[in-house]
């Protein structure tokens, strides 16, 4: 027997799969972060080891009775492809047995992979936020991805920032909110266990958690769906954030996503995105018709079944996969049709 082996890794948390050549799942387990800018590659090297190791306990396959063809490694941090030759050159200088044909790629390619095989555009909007476009011919482009001090637009963090900033500037009467501010300020104040603005300080700076800002993003929702006009309007500020980065990669969208049905799939990743329906107005109106279709979708199922597509596909030996099973439909857009949604 034969198979491949799926890994998405993140920078919290990371998914694997051992998946056999005619698409069964054998085994799937997780572990900790896998970026090997923030944690190091001796660190990754060893986290993946454990990944392969567990995926075969699970799965009660020796080397000598089931063959690993491909390893495909879908991590966050592996943007540039040059450095991804690198890691690849690296793994194997290491152990060529284990490592005899891996192929690393970014995060989101495993996400695209997930729910189509012809390429898409993945949109993360979780504690930051990224967009990266992947045409049918391997072509690509991307926006974002900078972080929370220069960019991160249409994240969880972003909004978190933006709801203290607009409570601070109240107080100080340095600008005034168009809509009353009492219930996101008990929301920040909740969130954050204090009384004051003040009390916010030691959270910005000296107790810094980007994570733990990014949280107070899911409580404003909360307000949203509760009819506060001021938590509505950030949650659709979110919306108009991720359609500018789709929209700034528009012209390099290739035309052959318009002959498939449903066009450009932009796959949606991220917590923030279960809160679709607060977006969904801000996205439309900005993203308007400059991408003539396109589908929504969420992915149902992880990454590192896309990881695993991905290998497969690199070996020159896919495995089959019913993509359509692997995602929901979020929003469905043609410009042909009379009022833009079917």
């Amino acid at each position: 027997m034969q198979g491949f082996v799926g890994i998405e890794g993140g920078a919290s948390v990371s998914k694997s799969v051992l998946v056999k050549d005619d698409g069964s799942i054998l085994a799937e387990t997780d572990g900790p972060s896998l970026n090997h800018l923030l944690d190091g590659i001796d660190v990754v090297f060893e986290r993946i080891k454990d990944h392969l190791r567990e995926l075969r306990k699970k799965s009660s396959t020796v080397e000598e009775t089931f063959k690993i063809i491909s390893i495909g490694l879908c991590l966050s941090g592996c943007e540039d492809e040059t450095a991804n030759r690198k890691l690849e050159e690296e793994f194997l200088r290491r152990d060529p047995t284990l490592f005899g044909n891996v192929k690393v790629a970014s995060d989101v390619v495993g996400s695209i992979r997930t729910v189509t095989p012809d390429g898409g555009l993945v949109l993360i909007s979780g504690t930051g936020s990224n967009c990266f476009l992947l045409n049918p011919d391997g072509t690509s482009a991307r926006c974002g991805g900078w972080g929370h001090l220069v960019g991160d637009e249409g994240s969880g963090f972003i909004c978190s920032k933006r709801a203290i900033k607009i409570v601070l500037d109240n107080e100080d009467n340095f600008g005034t909110s168009i809509h009353d501010d009492r219930e996101l300020r008990r929301i920040i104040f909740e969130h954050f266990d204090v009384d004051n603005t003040l009390k916010l300080l030691p959270y910005l700076y000296s107790n810094f958690k980007k994570s733990f800002i990014a949280q107070l993003a899911q409580k404003i929702s909360q307000g949203a769906r509760c009819g506060d006009a001021l938590c509505k309007l950030l949650f659709k500020d979110l919306g108009i954030d991720l359609a500018k980065h789709v929209r700034a990669v528009s012209s390099a969208i290739s035309k052959d996503f318009y002959g498939m049905p449903g066009g450009l799939p932009i796959v949606c990743v991220g917590s923030l995105f279960l809160s679709w329906d607060l977006m969904k107005e801000g996205f439309v109106e900005t993203l308007g018709s400059d991408v003539p279709e396109y589908t929504c979708v969420r992915p149902t199922v992880s990454a590192a079944i896309g990881a695993a597509y991905h290998a497969s596909s690199v070996a020159g030996s896919k495995i089959p996969v019913n993509f359509s099973e692997n995602f929901e439909i979020l929003h469905h857009y043609s410009a042909a049709s009379s009022n833009g949604e079917t």
